[in-house]
């Protein structure tokens, strides 16, 4: 075959197109409620919608429906996600065997650090605890009461070991921990030194328990 007519069809011939791996249909949802999160985070909790999501996935308005047929429902999935987060940091607290103090602060340092790590799930926390008057509200009080009653159960550990007093009400200390969580979430966001966060928590945990600095770091 003569080198001219080689030539000629390697120009002519199109270039193969690259092929993509499709995703699957649990992937895809997995990749629109990351896209959902962002989305939120971005947008707040009353803005944010399909079209919003669709955009950030590279994807069709009519896809992200065909996962989230409604909004409540990708505002539920939203939350859910955010709530599954937060209780893995949680969660794990009263399976702990450490000292109580320590347990406690290692806890809400874990939550400070995911303002870093996971800055959408952490920005669509603070938005939903202003939601008073929204109907996702009972959502975050269920949410929160389980946070209160899994430090709590961590409290009372330690007042069974006698690392705590037992004159301190459980419940009221986990509160004051939980309650300065979004103080927290605010000084991490506003890039606060992380030595001088640790320092505040601390101090947090020595007011909850009624301790000294020695007994918590």
């Amino acid at each position: 075959m003569p080198k001219s007519y080689e030539k000629d069809r390697e120009i002519r011939t199109p270039p193969r197109r690259p092929t993509y791996s499709r995703l699957s249909k649990k992937e895809r949802r997995a990749q629109l409620l990351a896209c959902a999160l962002d989305a939120f985070a971005e947008r707040g909790l009353e803005r944010a919608v399909h079209a919003d999501v669709a955009r950030k996935a590279g994807v069709s308005i009519p896809t992200v429906f065909v996962y989230f047929p409604t909004r409540r429902e990708l505002v539920a999935a939203v939350l859910d996600e955010v709530e599954r987060f937060l209780l893995t940091i949680v969660d794990e607290a009263p399976r702990s065997t450490g000292p109580v103090p320590a347990v406690l602060f290692e806890t809400i340092w874990r939550f400070a650090l995911s303002v870093e790590s996971h800055s959408a799930s952490m920005q669509v926390w603070l938005d939903w605890s202003t939601g008073i008057r929204g109907e996702t509200w009972s959502l975050y009080l269920a949410v929160q009461d389980r946070i209160i009653s899994d430090l709590r159960e961590v409290v009372q550990r330690g007042q069974r070991e006698g690392s705590v007093d037992e004159n301190l009400d459980p419940g009221d200390a986990a509160r004051i921990i939980v309650g300065e969580g979004h103080h927290v979430a605010l000084m991490m966001f506003a890039g606060v030194d992380r030595e001088r966060v640790r320092h505040f928590l601390a101090h947090l945990i020595e007011s909850a328990l009624l301790l000294g600095r020695a007994q918590v770091l």
